[in-house]
């Protein structure tokens, strides 16, 4: 079996272009599934987006468990500057 991370995405389309193109991850082959999707890798690790309805927000209160991917980066001001400059800082 592969190690991989999947999440669910409203947007396949835009949600690999962010992976793909701004975080620079590489799309790989996909079987062919009837639900809509993509993958890509991040070494040694697959991100698959699926298309559905993403995790619901936290509840309000104490819960503090949020859904997240985290990723580590050499050059954390580089990459800062790249999502500033597209306009999707988060």
């Amino acid at each position: 079996a592969d190690v991989h991370v999947a999440i669910c995405v409203d947007d396949v389309n835009r949600s690999l272009h962010f992976y793909k193109h701004i975080l620079g991850l590489q799309q790989i082959r996909r079987p062919n599934f009837d639900a809509h999707g993509a993958w890509l890798t991040m070494g040694n690790l697959e991100l698959h987006l699926i298309k559905g309805t993403p995790n619901p927000p936290p509840r309000r209160g104490k819960d503090l468990v949020k859904s997240h991917i985290a990723f580590e980066c050499k050059d954390m001001p580089t990459v800062m500057r790249r999502l500033q400059k597209l306009n999707r800082l988060l």
